[in-house]
């Protein structure tokens, strides 16, 4: 009886085991998509930004000025763009 005992606590540590590494490698793969998900976004925002300053040194360098509502709604669109709230 004993022996029956030790073999259904190991069957019973086993079937645990097994349920830990299938959470942790679902874990895994959620965290996997969600950093491909955040690492599209940066791209995304990172060319969004430089097509910006590109515009902006193009400007400048044809020596146009911009007006101040043009600047404040490139900076807005920056920080929109980054996913950060400007409360200014």
């Amino acid at each position: 009886e004993e022996h029956q005992k030790a073999l259904l606590r190991r069957d019973f540590q086993l079937q645990s085991l097994s349920l830990q590494t299938r959470l942790q490698q679902k874990l895994w793969s959620q965290e996997r998509n969600l950093l491909v998900q955040e690492s599209q976004q940066l791209k995304e925002s990172l060319l969004l930004i430089s097509l910006k300053l590109r515009w902006l040194l193009k400007q400048w360098r044809l020596g146009k000025k911009l007006d101040t509502e043009s600047k404040d709604i490139l900076e807005v669109n920056v920080v929109n763009s980054l996913g950060m709230n400007c409360t200014c």
